[in-house]
């Protein structure tokens, strides 16, 4: 009978855990950084924006089309910044 219950015991705690990581994948993909807008987003495919703004780098990837036909990955380091009252494209800071 101990052993039974500690089995169920076990399973219960397994389901508890799935259940809590299953929930913390989807608010994190709820809480993902949307890629900003732009012409690349009509010849770009597999687009990611990762980082937090203000608190980790964020960077722009994407799989575009060349003008001979084929493609490559590529990826942009992004972040505008406020350079003593002006707006700046600034990866490295003003």
């Amino acid at each position: 009978m101990k052993k039974r219950l500690t089995v169920y015991l076990s399973l219960v705690a397994g389901m508890a855990l799935l259940c809590l990581g299953i929930g913390y994948l989807n608010s994190a993909q709820a809480q993902s950084t949307p890629p900003p807008p732009g012409s690349y987003t009509l010849t770009c495919t597999n687009i990611t924006f990762t980082g937090t703004p203000g608190k980790t780098p964020l960077t722009l990837s994407a799989t575009c089309k060349k003008a001979n036909g084929g493609s490559q990955q590529t990826t942009l380091k992004y972040d505008i910044a406020n350079c003593n009252g002006t707006l700046k494209w600034a990866p490295n800071g003003c």
